[in-house]
C-alpha cells in the first residue's frame, strides 16, 4: 500500500495471517501456544473482545482501544516493517512474557506503570495505566539498544 495509510483492519488481518502461520509451524512440531499466547491469538482471530492476563498477582487487560491507546494503537503505530518501536507478530504473541519477566517503573506524578524487558539486544516496553476496571495496555513497543 504505497503512500496510503494502512487501517487497523488491514493490520489485524496481516497479524492474524502471521499468527496462523506460527500456529501451523507449532502443530507440525507437535507443540501449541501457551495459555497466554492462546489468549492473544483468540483476541486477534475475533473469538474474544478482550485479553485478560493474571501475572504476578495482578490483572492486565488489553482492549481494542483506539489510535492513542490499546491494541489498535499497538498495531497502527508499532506493528510491521518501518514502524517506530517495531514489534513483530512473535513479540505481540509474547506480550505476557514481557510483562512477567520485565521490571516495572511506577510513575509518581502520573497514573501509569512502565514495564521493560530486554531480549536479544532489544528492549521491549509496555506502558499500562489504570482505568476504572483494572489495568489496560496503553502502548507496547521496542527500542534497539
Amino acid at each position: 500500500m504505497s503512500g496510503a495509510l494502512i487501517t487497523y483492519a488491514e493490520k489485524l488481518a496481516a497479524l492474524e495471517k502471521e499468527f496462523r502461520d506460527i500456529h501451523k509451524k507449532l502443530i507440525k512440531k507437535k507443540k501449541s501456544f501457551n495459555e497466554n499466547q492462546q489468549k492473544v491469538y483468540n483476541f486477534v482471530i475475533g473469538l474474544n473482545h478482550i485479553i485478560q492476563f493474571s501475572i504476578n498477582g495482578k490483572q492486565y487487560f488489553i482492549k481494542r482501544g483506539d489510535k492513542n491507546k490499546g491494541f489498535e494503537h499497538i498495531l497502527l503505530r508499532h506493528y510491521g516493517e518501518g514502524c517506530e518501536g517495531r514489534l513483530t507478530a512473535t513479540n505481540i504473541l509474547n506480550i505476557a512474557t514481557t510483562i512477567k519477566m520485565g521490571s516495572a517503573y511506577v510513575s509518581q506524578k502520573n497514573d501509569y506503570t512502565s514495564i521493560s524487558n530486554e531480549f536479544n539486544g532489544q528492549r521491549f516496553i509496555i506502558v499500562v495505566s489504570k482505568d476504572r476496571n483494572g489495568h489496560w495496555v496503553v502502548s507496547y513497543y521496542s527500542v534497539k539498544k
